[in-house]
């Protein structure tokens, strides 16, 4: 993202905002098609990986990563990059303190009814919540999930690691 940036500025500065919209999205999904294969692998691979890197005495950490690693769906890209090329700057602070206070509210709230996990599953809330606020906000939701969400490789994926995520954490 960091690559295209001056792009979308450029873009925005000239009054072409679909086509930083459109470089967005390719970016995106350029990134996604390499995040998520990675997020998938280390799902599967979590517990010998923990165990290798750690050894048997954090077993117990093992659906905490997991969890973690469903936040990584949401890294595969600067979800706020639009409004700050855009100039409007101020908004990704707003979203910021938006993702800051319902991140700290839910994290304890979720620790208090099933411990640490609960603040693995307040942080994927959050950055869930921080993304579609920035993606409608950049009214960009649509076109996000035709491109993004439905692109059948990507849905599968996205399916593959909440399955593995599930099967791990409810049969083990």
């Amino acid at each position: 993202m960091q690559k295209i940036f001056p792009d979308l500025v450029s873009f925005y500065s000239k009054g072409k905002s679909n086509d930083a919209k459109q470089l967005w999205l390719r970016t995106t999904l350029q990134s996604t098609r390499i995040t998520l294969p990675i997020i998938l692998v280390m799902m599967i691979f979590s517990g010998p990986l923990i165990e290798i890197l750690f050894t048997q005495k954090y077993i117990d950490a093992i659906p905490i990563f997991q969890t973690y690693l469903l936040v990584g769906l949401w890294r595969n890209t600067q979800y706020g990059a639009l409004i700050i090329a855009s100039g409007k700057t101020k908004w990704t602070f707003y979203y910021s303190v938006i993702g800051l206070i319902f991140n700290t509210i839910v994290s304890l709230l979720l620790f208090h009814f099933f411990g640490v996990i609960g603040i693995a599953w307040g942080g994927f809330l959050s950055a869930t919540l921080l993304s579609l606020l920035q993606l409608k906000h950049e009214n960009m939701l649509k076109e996000w999930n035709k491109n993004i969400l439905m692109n059948k490789s990507i849905f599968l994926q996205i399916v593959g690691i909440f399955v593995v995520y599930l099967i791990y954490n409810l049969l083990f």
